[in-house]
């Protein structure tokens, strides 16, 4: 089962629930997938526009300067982003988002966007769907200062991304999920 969580607080990664004698669910919130999306889009714009351009161009000097309001509402939106780690607040208005965008340049790299947060999103959805998989259900709480508990819960990660990397990326593999 999959929950999509409308929670207004700040962004969670998504996990794995299942309560005793019950079908496991993988529960996102959608804070978390705004952030996502969000610092995708900042990101792939302002490295395109703000350091692969002036470095093809010669002229990239190491800064990135913000000389468009392409880049400009790029940083704004990966500013709000950051911002949520201390509490959520809505979508900026006027700033790109997967339904908004002010130039047709804006709305191109919207779309890219939109096909990297689906293969971000999807590889996210099949890591915890690898912890349900492989039954990684009551593992030991990696917080603590047990080293072996850390080694344990470094190793079921890797376990899920391992699958989650299989499914999406080497599905030919001999191997089956």
């Amino acid at each position: 089962e999959l929950n999509l969580l409308m929670d207004l607080v700040p962004p969670r990664g998504p996990s794995v629930n299942r309560p005793a004698h019950q079908p496991a669910s993988i529960a996102l919130h959608m804070p978390h997938l705004e952030l996502l999306w969000a610092f995708i889009y900042g990101w792939v714009v302002l490295y395109e526009e703000a350091v692969q351009r002036p470095w093809i161009n010669g002229t990239y000097d190491g800064r990135i300067l913000l000389t468009t309001d392409l880049e400009r509402r790029a940083a704004a939106l990966l500013e709000w982003a950051s911002s949520l780690r201390q509490a959520y607040t809505p979508w900026p208005a006027g700033l790109p988002s997967p339904e908004h965008a002010e130039s047709a340049q804006e709305r191109d790299y919207a779309w890219k966007v939109n096909g990297i947060f689906q293969y971000a999103t999807a590889f996210l959805l099949y890591h915890e769907f690898g912890h349900v998989r492989q039954r990684h259900f009551g593992a030991l709480d990696p917080r603590g200062n047990d080293a072996a508990a850390l080694a344990t819960a470094i190793q079921l990660e890797h376990e899920a991304d391992d699958l989650a990397y299989r499914v999406l990326v080497a599905h030919d593999d001999s191997e089956h999920v």
